[in-house]
């Protein structure tokens, strides 16, 4: 049974490892505070807060979180946390301060009952989503995918939906149904750790961030997949992107990249939760299939399994294991280097 002292330490373990991958992820942690038998602290973003209680008990850490279930901002909390925490995760109903707008919840009911329609007006959509932005091995991957409103159903019908819902092997399976059903309409932008570590250096030092990164990722996965929406006929179509920062930083990247080809700016929506958009989940799903098959490929190549996640014991022992076989370098050519994980694996 563990004694006061070591629930102590695992909880402080556990509040470090979620505060580096929650950072990592560009949502950073607000102020820790002790609670009976653990550690409180919350993540706030665009008015939304969720509150993250990390608890020591005689059966190991439990962690469990707080607010709006179904929220743009719980949910991506939610999945760092599943993904960060190896440890049980709960969910504690959310208050009345931390309540979603009930006109925020009736639209994205009548989003997943009516068509993505009724929440982004008629199509052709596209889509973008990305990939591996929270996890310390791997790249980070862009994707974009064109979606006539007819090709709806069968999507659908074949498991498309917000990635965040789909297991690994399903996740896998539906990406090869989505190369299927909208072959020739969609882009894919993998940025392997080695590119990865280089560019966001170039960034970091042009005083940007890693925002200023997926704004471009995304851009060029649009561009690519508008190139040859322009050049078919029919209705133009709504460009839909998940938003993840300032809007200006998606519009600017994507309108410089139209105007050198001579082609406007289309409409272009930055919402949260824009996975409810039939095109932004085959784009999700895609994305995270190339991140995963990037993922199996290096780890059977370097003969350490790399998991998935910002910060845990598996991957640290993993990083730890890399270097002893190839040194910083290599550990550069399959992780996220400006991780804080990285210290611990280094120092």
């Amino acid at each position: 049974m563990p004694q006061p002292a070591e629930r102590a330490a695992a909880v402080a373990e556990t509040v470090a490892q979620l505060s580096a991958a929650l950072a990592a992820a560009g949502l950073e942690p607000g102020g820790r505070r002790p609670i009976d038998y653990g550690s409180q602290f919350g993540v706030e973003r665009d008015g939304a807060r969720v509150v993250v209680n990390v608890y020591g008990g005689k059966a190991g850490v439990r962690v469990v979180v707080g607010g709006a279930a179904g929220s743009p901002l719980h949910e991506s909390v939610r999945a760092i946390v599943e993904r960060t925490a190896g440890a049980p995760v709960e969910h504690r109903p959310r208050t009345r301060s931390e309540a979603m707008p009930r006109s925020a919840l009736a639209a994205t009911a009548a989003g997943h009952a009516n068509g993505t329609a009724d929440m982004f007006g008629p199509g052709p959509w596209i889509g973008s989503d990305e990939s591996g932005k929270g996890d310390f091995f791997g790249p980070l991957v862009a994707a974009a995918v064109y979606v006539a409103p007819d090709d709806e159903t069968a999507l659908r019908a074949a498991g498309v939906r917000d990635s965040k819902q789909l297991d690994d092997a399903a996740a896998r399976r539906v990406a090869a149904a989505i190369r299927g059903l909208c072959a020739g309409r969609f882009a894919e932008e993998l940025l392997a750790p080695a590119e990865y570590n280089a560019r966001y250096a170039r960034f970091k030092a042009a005083g940007r961030n890693l925002n200023h990164l997926l704004a471009e990722l995304h851009a060029c996965v649009l561009d690519a997949v508008l190139a040859r929406a322009n050049a078919a006929a029919g209705a133009p179509p709504t460009v839909i992107a998940d938003k993840f920062a300032d809007e200006r930083l998606v519009r600017e990247r994507l309108r410089a990249a139209l105007a050198a080809r001579g082609r406007p700016l289309p409409r272009l929506l930055q919402t949260p939760r824009a996975e409810a958009n039939v095109a932004v989940a085959a784009a999700s799903i895609l994305a995270r299939d190339r991140f995963l098959a990037w993922l199996d490929d290096a780890s059977a190549h370097s003969g350490v399994r790399l998991p998935k996640g910002g910060a845990n014991p598996a991957i640290v022992a993993a990083g730890r294991r890399i270097v002893q076989q190839r040194g910083r370098d290599g550990l550069g050519e399959v992780a996220k280097l400006h991780f804080a994980t990285s210290a611990r694996i280094l120092g």
